[in-house]
């Protein structure tokens, strides 16, 4: 019977567990490296324990928008499969949202548009995918409106698809861009 591994630590135990090449320890690894490998372990491990047992096939993989958003985490490219998930799941991709833009402004290393782009013609395709999105990022406010594109669309969204602050949520009126 298997183990449930809660925040990506597997139960102590006697037994001696092989060596995979990945120590953190590494003295000539970088931050990145480390964050990408960690994600990238992450992602076998659940990927181990949602199959039970079951080798799935990668076709199946490749549509799953969890495993996708996995993917993505461990910096792998996998932003035309978002387009296919979306194609197929599309209530199951706006559940990501936040994990995708949160991935967008704070994970993305390489600041490769790709994911921007999948974001942003979304948008244009679902107005509901549009305003989740919105909402996500206006709760980053100021802090976040790093990306130019996303920056751009921000500001020029159509009226129709933005509302005015209530003023009980910014009494001050202050600007949040």
């Amino acid at each position: 019977m298997g183990h449930l591994i809660c925040c990506g630590r597997r139960p102590h135990s006697n037994t001696t567990v092989q060596s995979t090449g990945h120590e953190a320890g590494d003295a000539s690894e970088d931050g990145v490296e480390r964050f990408r490998r960690f994600w990238d372990d992450k992602l076998k491990d659940v990927a181990d324990m949602l199959s039970l047992g079951r080798a799935p096939d990668d076709d199946e993989m490749s549509r799953n928008p969890f495993h996708v958003t996995l993917q993505l985490y461990a910096h792998k490219d996998v932003v035309d499969q978002l387009y296919l998930c979306y194609d197929e799941h599309p209530d199951e991709v706006e559940f990501y949202i936040p994990q995708l833009c949160t991935f967008l402004l704070h994970g993305q290393y390489d600041k490769n548009p790709a994911l921007e782009f999948f974001l942003l013609s979304q948008c244009r395709r679902s107005l509901q995918f549009a305003h989740r999105l919105h909402w996500f990022l206006e709760s980053f406010c100021g802090t976040t409106y790093r990306s130019e594109g996303l920056r751009y669309a921000s500001r020029h969204l159509p009226s129709s698809y933005t509302h005015p602050t209530p003023s009980w949520r910014n009494p001050l009126r202050l600007p949040c861009h």
